[in-house]
């Protein structure tokens, strides 16, 4: 499996906060049996823990509503379920829709007409950022195309699989966007594999990468990981000082540097 650099990232920068302050991060996966024997009560009302940083919550999560009524310390990182601005919950993520508007506008400044978008989950926030950041841009040029877009998981092989979609429904695409950089690596592993080269044939961009990366220098926009934790550690121990939850709210979107790499370039004529 890739590394998951990006929870590294996260881990390091609420590991930095939580020690400033006098803390311990501890992590726990919360898995089907965490969630349904409601384990984040259990650990909190016995003092096992002081409050939670949730990373990854999707649309429909009922345990983040219960931790809200239940007056847990918490803060949602990177996506948030969909009531959560609205309820007033903690939320410190990255620009997903600003980020891959600009992504798009690359490719449009190098000439790029008929782009493709390979999907990642829309029952989350995240998903639903890129998804509409894409649209919104191609669409801002009147050159959205419902064909050129595929559903997806964020996975190696459905980036395979979507690549694959996109090139038989429009061979004459010349890029494509993936909603992740494991994903686009996937796309370049079936485009290499049918002959075609990239980017000279296909420009391909990644999204939600790290700083780090292995083998392909991928055009992809880089999640600040490190400082969303950071940020959001910085928030719950200020909420736990304070001992008032009403105190200190925060709901903000850092922003997330494209870097250009050797996956894209002008289209071809």
């Amino acid at each position: 499996h890739e590394p998951d650099l990006l929870m590294a990232g996260f881990i390091q920068g609420a590991t930095a906060a939580a020690t400033r302050g006098g803390y311990q991060v501890v992590l726990t996966p919360a898995t089907r049996e965490f969630l349904k024997d409601k384990k984040y009560l259990r650990q909190y009302r016995g003092k096992a823990v002081d409050a939670f940083l949730i990373w990854g919550a999707i649309f429909d999560s009922p345990f983040v509503d219960e931790l809200h009524q239940h007056k847990v310390p918490f803060v949602l990182l990177q996506s948030h379920p969909s009531n959560a601005e609205a309820r007033g919950y903690d939320f410190v993520g990255s620009n997903d829709f600003d980020a891959t508007v600009a992504c798009v506008e690359h490719l449009l400044e190098l000439g790029h007409r008929s782009i493709g978008y390979i999907q990642g989950y829309l029952t989350s926030s995240v998903g639903v950022d890129r998804w509409t950041g894409f649209r919104s841009a191609m669409q801002s040029r009147g050159l959205y195309n419902d064909k050129l877009v595929v559903e997806g998981d964020y996975s190696y092989e459905c980036g395979m699989a979507g690549a694959e979609r996109i090139i038989g429904r429009n061979p004459d695409v010349t890029a494509i966007i993936c909603a992740s950089e494991l994903c686009a690596l996937g796309a370049i592993k079936y485009l290499t594999g049918q002959g075609k080269k990239v980017p000279q044939d296909v420009s391909i961009v990644g999204s939600d990468g790290s700083r780090m990366h292995f083998g392909t220098s991928l055009t992809r926009f880089i999640t600040p990981a490190y400082d969303i934790g950071e940020r959001a550690t910085e928030a719950i121990v200020r909420r736990l000082e304070q001992k008032d939850s009403s105190e200190g709210r925060i709901w903000e979107r850092l922003e997330a540097d494209v870097l250009f790499g050797e996956t894209t370039t002008k289209a071809r004529i």
